[in-house]
């Protein structure tokens, strides 16, 4: 394969520059930052993808032009002349490839033609650069030896960065002497686990003697329950024992109190008839509660019937109000005449505003200019709207007043009413006024 010419569109600070590469050795020279890095990286961006953002090397994306990216155009032993073109896309760019007979593809016919070589093998074996020689200065001899014979094989310095590596590699994982690499840390704790097993092997005569002080001390804990299972017997007895010594107890007291009594004729059916007096001593035990209960609640109620003085000098008050109760509704009734009546004339006033068939404010209508009928209809429509608004207001100043008055009326009947004595108790304390009876002595006694 060999590079014809190169076509960049826009690559680092190279835009729209074209540049054909003749037979035999191409030389590029110039001062430093004249492009001779960009057109290399160009090359390579071409055949194997611009750089992602995630990889360290430059992207060389163009600052002052659009379009990124371009197309070199190569002469293939196989393929013949074949234009590769590769500008902005995903992450590695869009590439289409066209063959001298017309034939286009993308990524896999790119690496057809490149022998599916990577850019690491590609850079290593067709693209040396001086990187590789920056420090050769601050090598010994046989490192540049090494050096020397890893140029040779690869182009680069790689095979001894590996061997460097391998070697670096080799020493983590064991160094003579060391402590800190893995083999020599897990010999060491191969050595301390030799120790302690010597250490469990002296302690096996120890074990021993803790193994026969076992089996001595399981016998005498054989012993000991069976101990324990006589003195559980033992246990049971004593606990049947105190429970029928109250039994025992009460026997004696008995035949003690018998022997005191002497000979005593017990009547025949004595239990019986005993059985049958409790039965018929019952019911009176029962009404004797219920009487006491009803005495309790009697007292509760008289003492609950104590008239309330202050509320006997308001009566007049409290009459006074109740002879305004048809006032009170009177004035609920007009006041629902009067919420109705608004809201016919809100009615009247949204029916009004429809006639203009127009969705504008008051103010918008009046200041519309037209002809001299209309503006006169306009003029009846708006003072007819202005009386009704007046109307409206006055309605409203008037359902106000009367919601106050209704309020207080309401407030004065809730208080008379909470302060009225229920109609029993009112016809008892009647009664006795009427009858001259001292209420609070006839309660004391």
């Amino acid at each position: 394969m060999k590079i014809v010419d190169l076509h960049i569109y826009g690559y680092g600070q190279l835009e729209n520059m074209a540049l054909t590469l003749a037979d035999g050795v191409q030389l590029f020279y110039g001062e430093n930052e004249a492009g001779k890095s960009t057109i290399m990286a160009f090359i390579h961006a071409m055949l194997f993808g611009f750089p992602t953002k995630q990889q360290s090397e430059l992207r060389y994306e163009p600052k002052h032009h659009a379009k990124y990216g371009g197309r070199i155009r190569i002469f293939h032993e196989k393929f013949g002349f074949t234009v590769i073109e590769r500008v902005k896309g995903k992450a590695a760019g869009d590439v289409t490839v066209t063959l001298e007979d017309g034939t286009t593809g993308g990524e896999e016919l790119l690496k057809q033609l490149l022998s599916n070589i990577d850019k690491t093998l590609f850079q290593s074996i067709f693209s040396f650069n001086l990187h590789g020689l920056q420090h050769i200065n601050q090598m010994k001899k046989e490192e540049i030896g090494k050096f020397l014979f890893s140029t040779g094989a690869l182009g680069t310095d790689k095979l001894s960065f590996a061997e460097a590596e391998i070697k670096k590699e080799l020493e983590s994982r064991f160094k003579p002497g060391g402590k800190v690499p893995a083999l020599n840390a897990k010999l060491n704790e191969l050595n301390l686990l030799g120790q302690e097993l010597k250490k469990a092997a002296s302690k096996n005569l120890e074990y021993e003697n803790l193994v026969q002080s076992k089996e001595s001390i399981l016998k005498e804990i054989s012993i000991l329950k069976n101990s324990i299972s006589a003195f559980q017997e033992e246990k049971s007895k004593l606990y049947e024992w105190k429970k029928i010594e109250p039994l025992v107890r009460e026997e004696l007291t008995v035949v003690k109190e018998l022997g005191e009594a002497g000979a005593v004729e017990f009547p025949p059916n004595g239990i019986e008839r005993l059985e049958r007096l409790k039965e018929i001593l019952k019911p009176y035990q029962a009404r004797h509660l219920s009487t006491e209960e009803r005495v309790k609640t009697l007292e509760a109620e008289v003492k609950s019937f104590q008239p309330d003085e202050a509320l006997l000098q308001q009566e007049l008050q409290i009459l006074s109000l109740l002879e305004r109760l048809p006032l009170y509704e009177q004035l609920k009734h007009e006041r629902k005449m009067l919420e109705d009546k608004l809201l016919e004339l809100d009615e009247a006033l949204s029916a009004v505003r429809e006639k203009l068939h127009l969705p504008l404010s008051e103010d918008e209508i009046t200041a519309i200019n037209t002809n001299i009928f209309i503006k006169e209809q306009a003029e009846d429509i708006q003072k007819k709207q202005q009386r009704l608004h007046e109307a409206k207001q006055e309605l409203d100043e008037r359902f106000q007043d009367e919601k106050e008055s209704l309020e207080e009326i309401e407030e004065d009947l809730q208080l008379a009413k909470s302060k009225i004595l229920p109609e029993r108790e009112r016809k008892i304390l009647e009664e006795k006024v009427m009858s001259g009876t001292d209420v609070t002595g006839a309660e004391a006694n």
